[in-house]
């Protein structure tokens, strides 16, 4: 996911300057531990689903079905933090290719990394899949992150596709001249709202054959957007204490209140109404809570008092700098692309035992929980040790090819 890489200048100039003050593009740790949560209610999400598919039963009373909303937060972030990384480089100075070689560098490695495990295993056990992972076609269009109907053979990966194509949109806010973009982009933000009422009034399913239209125009980036017009908001108008607070507070109660509803009214999750239902509801609460967030916290590193973790401080923003969310936000890609499998295996050893011992429903869920541990330590194992040293060694491999010559990569 992208990380706000920018840092505040040491040295005082008596110049004035055209671009928008250090403290906007400030990194904002409070948002990378709410990355690192995302990532979690993802994990708790698949968890449930696993649970009940493979043992018949509800993972901790289903309290965690409605937490596929990380996707929705995942989003919100990543449009946030990407205008906020960039937002001092709206000159239209830096190139649409330069800023696409650095975000696919950011990507692509690891993603790879991962696929080679992962492919040989599916040709070895096949049965372990659905059938098509042996595909070389969905292979092809899997390593390139392609859309297409299939599931990728990484199934977690159709988040990446969205991921590429934002990525590919907001570099023309920093590459083209404003007549230009912000017409496309505008563009793109209404026939986005127009298509997805039209595709919800006809029953056009993304199975159906406006796929591309659905990937294209998706509720997804309406969600990216939203994020991006926060940040906006923020590195231009200041937010009152008071109103920061009530950002937090309606934003992280509203997003507990959706997700009870989701939970034990709603059904049907996987149905398009639904899908309008989690943009509206979780988008909203996410852009609240972002905003929120980052307004204290830029506030509070204007004032030199930067927000720090104590142990006898019970604050939101407290807790998330403590360095258990912290690293959770670090791994956080990570730990996204290996979940799914890493889960799945862990489960297959909970279901052995349960058919020969017949465990109580509390033992099948401390076992799960256990599964969740494992699978959080194996993701954090695989960016101190894959992920990071593989994207710094490619990185300094690369430094003298001209597209990452910049220093907001």
């Amino acid at each position: 996911m992208p990380k706000s890489l920018s840092k505040p200048s040491s040295k005082p100039s008596s110049k004035p300057s055209s671009k928008p003050s250090s403290k906007q593009a400030a990194r904002l740790y409070t948002l990378d531990a709410l990355r690192g949560i995302a990532i979690v209610l993802i994990l708790l999400f698949h968890a449930t689903e696993l649970f009940e598919q493979k043992l018949g039963q509800p993972f901790l009373f289903n309290s965690f079905r409605f937490a596929d909303a990380g996707v929705e937060l995942f989003f919100v972030l990543s449009g946030f933090t990407l205008f906020w990384t960039y937002a001092h480089q709206l000159d239209f100075s830096l190139s649409w290719g330069r800023f696409m070689a650095n975000r696919c560098l950011r990507i692509y490695p690891f993603y790879w990394l991962i696929n080679l495990a992962v492919i040989p295993i599916y040709f070895l056990l096949p049965t372990l899949g659905r059938g098509h992972e042996t595909n070389l076609g969905v292979i092809l269009k899997s390593l390139l992150l392609i859309p297409q109907q299939l599931p990728p053979v990484l199934s977690v990966a159709w988040f990446l596709s969205y991921i590429l194509l934002f990525y590919a949109l907001f570099g023309l806010l920093i590459s083209l001249k404003p007549k230009i973009a912000l017409p496309v982009l505008g563009s793109w933000i209404a026939l986005s709202i127009v298509f997805n009422i039209v595709a919800y009034s006809v029953g056009w399913g993304e199975n159906s054959a406006a796929f591309w239209l659905h990937f294209l125009f998706s509720l997804y980036g309406l969600e990216f957007a939203a994020g991006g017009l926060m940040a906006f908001c923020l590195t231009r108008y200041s937010i009152k204490p008071v109103w920061q607070k009530a950002f937090l507070g309606w934003g992280f109660t509203a997003f507990l209140v959706f997700g009870l509803i989701d939970n034990y009214l709603l059904t049907g999750s996987n149905s398009f109404a639904m899908q309008g239902y989690e943009f509206i509801t979780y988008d909203t609460a996410s852009v609240f809570i972002i905003g929120g967030l980052a307004a204290s916290e830029q506030n509070q590193n204007t004032q030199k008092n930067p927000v720090r973790w104590s142990p006898r401080l019970f604050s939101v923003k407290s807790l998330l700098m403590h360095p258990l969310p912290q690293q959770l936000g670090a791994a956080s890609y990570a730990i996204f692309l290996t979940h799914y499998l890493a889960l799945s295996l862990c489960i297959k050893p909970l279901i052995l035992l349960q058919r020969r011992f017949d465990f109580s429903l509390i033992l099948l869920n401390l076992g799960m929980i256990f599964c969740c541990l494992i699978t959080l330590w194996v993701g954090q194992l695989s960016y101190r040790y894959l992920e990071y040293p593989l994207t710094r060694f490619v990185r300094l491999k690369l430094q003298s090819w001209k597209y990452l010559h910049s220093n907001h990569s």
